[in-house]
């Protein structure tokens, strides 16, 4: 390492060369941050960096594959490090959002003087052909859903290291469970939040495009109160021509399993059921404060066997709360939740009227 280092590995793509001296000191910021998380991880990383931003984009770029590898265990550099982009475009990089599976997005502002406007930036992290191909539809998919409620798309491109982007409008918001959990939101409110949810999934559904991972995570709320889904990184297109080119194992790298459905874990043929079970699985989590398969052990065999215990059961808020949920509340999240998908709600668009006539009698 006397000369430097290609920090890389197993066909990932060497974003830059570090000297030895410039390694250890990233070491010695990674072990600061052990201790840290959140928005607590941020500010202590900005001020062990100080003015030094190589040494803070390095940083930024290990903790993103933070889910791949564990960065504080690492003694050398046998790992793939993809540096943090500077600008994207016309667009310069303020600070890493998220980090997922497939891609770390950033949130970006104009980098000329044309005129002041955020953006979430959302870039691959891997030079996987396939990741690759999946990250190149899902921008074409995100290209033909222009709806007030998915967060839409803006431009995108390559950069000069060959990875693809896709630039999206910047969502300033709480994940829907945080939201409602903050505010302590009686049943109704979550309720019409949830419909808009369906709203956004109905309108990708009659583009014939599945999202298959429909999750507390991927909604956001703005301080308007306002949904937007978000992610559609392992969305299906029901076209006929794409079903054949479906990459299984790829996708399995990145389905959240909590959320997913009996014939996802199966992995038999997605449907517009799948996101049916999904949004039961949101709408019982927002509704009770846990997960239907709450203290399973075995949560792919709790899903495909066990039957969740009525929502009215087991929410927070005591008797008063749970008096609205038992019957109609109980029946549409059965109903949602069915294992077989023959037995769930055809369409979103059915369930949402379902909850739509229970807020309006």
């Amino acid at each position: 390492m006397a000369n430097g280092t290609a920090v890389a590995a197993k066909g990932i793509r060497v974003a830059r060369t570090i000297t030895s001296r410039q390694w250890q000191r990233l070491k010695r910021v990674l072990e600061e941050l052990e201790d840290y998380s959140g928005t607590a991880r941020e500010t202590k990383l900005r001020s062990v960096c100080g003015e030094d931003e190589t040494l803070y984009r390095d940083a930024i770029s290990l903790l993103a594959r933070e889910s791949q590898i564990d960065v504080f265990e690492t003694a050398s550099a046998p790992f793939e490090m993809l540096a943090a982009p500077l600008c994207v475009d016309r667009y310069r990089i303020v600070r890493l959002l998220g980090s997922g599976g497939m891609a770390d997005v950033y949130l970006a502002e104009r980098a000329d003087d044309e005129y002041q406007k955020q953006v979430a930036i959302k870039v691959i992290n891997s030079s996987d052909p396939r990741l690759v191909a999946r990250f190149r539809r899902e921008r074409q998919i995100l290209a033909a859903l222009d709806h007030p409620f998915i967060a839409r798309l803006l431009d995108g491109g390559t950069m000069s290291d060959g990875r693809p982007y896709l630039v999206m409008e910047y969502v300033e918001g709480q994940r829907i469970d945080e939201y409602v959990a903050a505010r302590q939101a009686p049943v109704r409110e979550i309720l019409r939040l949830f419909v808009d949810v369906c709203d956004a999934v109905q309108f990708a559904h009659q583009k014939l495009v599945v999202h298959r991972d429909l999750k507390s995570g991927n909604v956001l709320v703005t301080a308007t109160g306002q949904i937007k889904l978000l992610d559609f990184g392992i969305a299906k297109v029901l076209a006929p021509e794409e079903g054949a080119a479906e990459m299984t194992q790829v996708y399995e790298r990145v389905l959240t399993p909590s959320n997913a459905s009996p014939e996802q874990l199966r992995g038999d043929p997605v449907t517009t059921a799948t996101d049916v079970y999904s949004l039961g699985v949101l709408l019982y989590r927002l509704l009770t404060g846990r997960s239907p398969y709450a203290g399973a052990r075995d949560i792919a065999r709790a899903i495909a066997e066990d039957e969740p215990p009525a929502a009215s059961t087991v929410c927070e808020g005591g008797a008063a709360k749970a008096k609205l949920l038992k019957g109609d509340l109980d029946n549409i999240l059965a109903k949602a939740l069915a294992k077989d998908a023959a037995k769930r709600y055809g369409t979103v668009s059915e369930f949402a009227t379902d909850i739509r006539n229970y807020l309006y009698g």
